[in-house]
C-alpha cells in the first residue's frame, strides 16, 4: 500500500516504519495514527488514514479473530464490549462428541494481550435478554391503572394544546386586524411611507411567528392519546410476541426496545430504550399499604415524561 511508503512524523523526527509494522496486525501504524512504542502504542502526530471503528472492523477481517453476524441474533455489533468498547461478534461450535451445535459471544479483540478471555453462550444471553423483556409486561391491575392514568394525562395534556390554539389563533387574528387598519390609515394619508413600511414589517414577522407556533400546537393534537396507547399496549405483547417470534422478529425488538448491550464478563448488561424503561424501572408493586392492599407508585413527573416520548 502506497501509504505503508511516506515517512511518519513522531516527536519532531521522521523515520519509514519497519516491515513488522506493515503486518495486518500492526497496521494501526499509519491508518489510525497509533505508533509502536515499546510495549505499547502511542497516539502519533500524522494525520489517521481511517477512524478507530473501520479499522477494528477491517483487522477482524484480516486477522484471526472470528467476526460473523450473519443469523447470530446477538451479532452484527448489537453488543459491544464492556472490558475494551470494541464490537461483540459470535460464533458457532459444533461438538465432535455429540454434534450438537452451540453459539458464543465474545469481543472481537478476544485474542488480544491481557484482554479477558470471557465469552457467554447465547442461551444465557437470552435468559437475560428475556428477564428485561418480561418486566415489560405489567400485572393486569396495574396495567388497567396505567391506562388510566395515561389516558387521564393525555386528555390534560390535550386541554391544555387547544388553550394554546385557542390563544394563538386569537392573537394572529388581532394582528391581521391591525396590520389590516395600518394598511387603511397609510391609504388614507394619516402616516408616511416610512412609518408604514416600519411597521407593516413589524406586524408581519409578528403574523409568520404566530402562524408556526398555531401550526406546531395544531400537530401536537392529532392522535397524542391514540399513540401513548398504541405503543404501551405493543409493550405489553413484547414479552409473549418474542417466545414464537423468526430471527427478523427478533431483531426488530430488540432494536426497538434496547438502546445498548454490554457484554461485561459472563453476564451481559442491557439498557433500554424510552419510555420502555419506564416501565422496566419505573413501575413498583407495593404490598406495604393499609391492610396488606397492594399499591403502585409512579410520579406524575414520570407519565408526564412517558407520554411526551410516547407521542413525539
Amino acid at each position: 500500500m502506497a501509504s505503508f511508503n511516506r515517512s511518519i512524523s513522531c516527536g519532531g523526527t521522521s523515520r519509514v516504519p519497519p516491515s513488522s509494522a506493515r503486518s495486518p496486525r500492526n497496521r494501526r501504524l499509519d491508518e489510525i495514527g497509533d505508533i509502536k512504542w515499546h510495549d505499547g502504542w502511542q497516539v502519533g502526530k500524522h494525520q489517521p488514514l481511517v477512524d478507530r471503528q473501520t479499522f477494528t472492523q477491517v483487522q477482524s477481517l484480516l486477522g484471526d479473530k472470528v467476526y460473523k453476524s450473519n443469523e447470530l441474533l446477538y451479532g452484527g455489533e448489537l453488543m459491544v464490549c464492556g472490558h475494551c468498547g470494541r464490537p461483540v461478534t459470535g460464533e458457532s461450535v459444533i461438538k465432535k462428541k455429540t454434534g450438537k451445535r452451540y453459539v458464543y459471544y465474545r469481543c472481537s479483540a478476544y485474542t488480544s494481550e491481557g484482554h479477558p478471555r470471557d465469552r457467554m453462550r447465547e442461551e444465557d444471553v437470552d435468559i437475560e435478554v428475556r428477564s428485561v423483556l418480561d418486566k415489560l409486561r405489567q400485572p393486569e391491575a396495574v396495567a388497567a391503572w396505567f391506562r388510566k392514568v395515561l389516558l387521564g394525562s393525555a386528555t390534560q395534556q390535550l386541554a391544555q394544546v387547544r388553550a394554546r390554539c385557542s390563544n394563538l389563533q386569537r392573537q394572529l387574528d388581532d394582528t391581521r386586524r391591525q396590520q389590516e387598519r395600518l394598511l387603511n390609515l397609510h391609504l388614507s394619508g394619516g402616516i408616511d411611507e416610512g412609518t408604514f413600511a416600519a411597521k407593516n414589517t413589524e406586524f408581519r414577522d409578528l403574523v409568520a411567528t404566530l402562524a408556526s407556533q398555531l401550526h406546531s400546537s395544531e400537530r401536537q393534537k392529532d392522535g397524542r392519546t391514540g399513540q401513548a396507547l398504541k405503543v404501551f399496549e405493543l409493550s405489553q405483547s413484547i414479552p409473549q410476541t418474542w417466545v414464537t417470534a423468526d430471527y427478523t422478529k427478533k431483531r426488530q425488538i430488540l432494536n426497538f426496545v434496547c438502546s445498548n448491550f454490554v457484554l461485561k464478563g459472563a453476564s451481559v448488561g442491557v439498557s433500554t430504550r424510552k419510555p420502555f424503561n419506564a416501565l422496566v424501572e419505573g413501575l413498583r408493586v407495593s404490598d406495604s399499604g393499609k391492610a396488606g392492599i397492594r399499591t403502585v407508585t409512579l410520579s406524575t413527573t414520570m407519565i408526564r415524561g412517558a407520554l411526551f416520548r410516547l407521542t413525539c
